[in-house]
Order: C-alpha cells, then structure tokens, then sequence
C-alpha cells in the first residue's frame, strides 16, 4: 500500500495528508473511495486470516492477527497419540520419518587364525520435510509413531547363527501419508580357517546401511585374520546413524545406536586374532512427526 499519490486534486502535501486549516486557508486532503476501500480490504484480509470476525467496534482486531498470523505452531510427537486440527487451520505442514532399522549382528570365529565377518548397519528411516496436507477443523488425526528396529544377536563361538537386524516399524499420520521404516542391517557369517567370507550387506532404507567387511581365515592371511568395520547406519534428517565399529581381539563389539530419529544403527563385528563370538548390532531410532500450522 501507498498513499494515494497518482490520484489527482486529492491534496496531498508532501506525499501526506493534511486537515483542513480554515484560519491559513489551507484546504484538506481528500480520501478516494478507492482507496480507502482498498486499505480497508488489505486490513481485513489480515484479519480474517488470522480466523478472526470482523469487528467495527474493536480496536486491537489487526494486532491481535499479526500476533496470530506470525506465530509459528508446532506439536512435536515422539509417541503415538492424536493430533486435533484447530479452528480456522485448513492446511497442516508434516515433517518426520519412519523408525531406522537395527545393525546385524557380528559373525563368529572357530579358530584363532580366523575373523569373523562384519555385520551391515540398518537403513535409516523414510523422512519428510514440511509437506502441506490440506484438513478440516475439528479433524482428528491419529499418529502411529514407528518403533526401531533392534540390533540382531552375534554368533556363538564356532557358531553361523548371526541375526539379521530387525526392521523399523513405519510412522503414519492418519489417512495423510505413511512413512516407511528402515530394513535392518544383514548378520555377519562364521569364519574358519578355510579363507574369506563376506560381510553383511547394509539394510534397505532412506538411505541404505553401510556394508560389513569381509571376515577372513589363515588361508587369506597365514598368521591371523584381519581385522576390519561394521557398516554404519544410515542416517535421517533427524537423527544420524550409528557409526562403524571396528573388529575386537577374542570377541566381536557391538554396533553402535542411531544418534537420533529415524536413523538405523551400525552393524556388530566379528572377532580377529583370536576365536570368540560376534558383537550385538546397534539399535535404530524411533519414528517422529511434527506438525506445524
């Protein structure tokens, strides 16, 4: 908006307007109808935006909407419940990712001369960042917050019996959209002195997990199996994954956890130099919505 300028004999003196002063003879700024009509409009678009009744009466109806109209709202769920939309709010922004998936669990050894391969890390969580849903007042959204997935089990000493990484459960916001959880990472494999063996791949997800190295025997190495990493989580917008961890002397370490939401956690390794059985893969995040309006 602007003073009516380009309107002319509206009497304008220094680009403003000026009462009528019958004692110096100065004559008073006319207000067009155009333009008081528009400045009104312009007011009101305001207040009606704010979902606010035009009233002739009050005084503070602008003010009370530019404090409502510049304020952002946010509900931040990190557990399942409900989400109400509020009067006058026909659009909702939604951010937030599926749960990531659990690093695998670390291969074993059956001889002092072999490592153990290295488990994959879990694929983090499927993330949004504030895409508009159109709503209804009053609507009742339910949340389903989706639960990481757990790390798998190492293998036994002498043992294939590594566990796969569990899968991250989905988040979904009502009938509006489902985010999708990340796959867990895949187990590391039993090492022998027969040479090497590979290591898990990373788990599906928003991105993928990193991969597990390979585990090797006396025939790859003629003193001891090398050492090596788990692969790392994959890591969401909210939360990062798990990083890698490196093979352990007489026993596998574990993974380690996602940093946050939506990321998967790192797989667990295998032993090197010395028999032992494999590390716990790390867990995953949780699952998280914000709605902002």
């Amino acid at each position: 908006m602007d003073f009516p300028k380009s309107v002319p004999n509206v009497g304008l003196v220094g680009g403003k307007f000026v009462d009528e002063n019958t004692a110096t003879g100065v004559q008073g700024s006319l207000i067009p109808a155009t333009w008081g009509n528009a400045v009104t409009t312009e007011i009101l678009n305001v207040i009606t935006a704010a979902g606010l009744v035009p009233d002739e009466a009050s005084l503070t109806q602008l003010l009370q909407a530019i404090r409502t109209v510049g304020r952002k709202n946010v509900s931040r769920f990190t557990a399942s419940g409900s989400f109400t939309v509020p009067a006058g709010v026909t659009t909702i922004y939604v951010s937030g990712c599926g749960a990531g998936g659990g690093g695998g669990g670390g291969g074993s050894s059956n001889t002092a001369n072999a490592a153990g391969s290295n488990a994959g890390g879990g694929g983090a969580g499927q993330s949004i960042m504030r895409v508009p849903f159109v709503v209804v007042p009053g609507q009742v959204i339910p949340i389903t917050i989706g639960a990481a997935g757990g790390g798998g089990t190492g293998g036994g000493q002498a043992s294939d019996n590594a566990i796969d990484g569990y899968t991250g459960t989905n988040t979904v916001v009502g009938a509006l959209i489902t985010l999708q959880g990340g796959i867990g990472g895949i187990r590391g494999r039993l090492a022998t002195s027969g040479g090497p063996v590979g290591g898990g791949g990373g788990g599906t997800g928003f991105p993928n997990g990193g991969a597990g190295t390979d585990g090797a025997g006396s025939a790859a190495n003629t003193v001891n199996g090398w050492p090596g990493a788990s692969g790392a989580g994959g890591s969401s917008p909210f939360g990062g994954g798990g990083s890698p961890q490196r093979s352990g002397i007489g026993g596998g370490n574990p993974g380690n956890n996602a940093g946050g939401p939506g990321g998967g956690g790192s797989g667990g390794t295998g032993p090197y130099s010395s028999g032992g059985g494999g590390g716990l893969g790390g867990s995953g995040g949780n699952g998280l919505v914000i709605i902002e309006w």
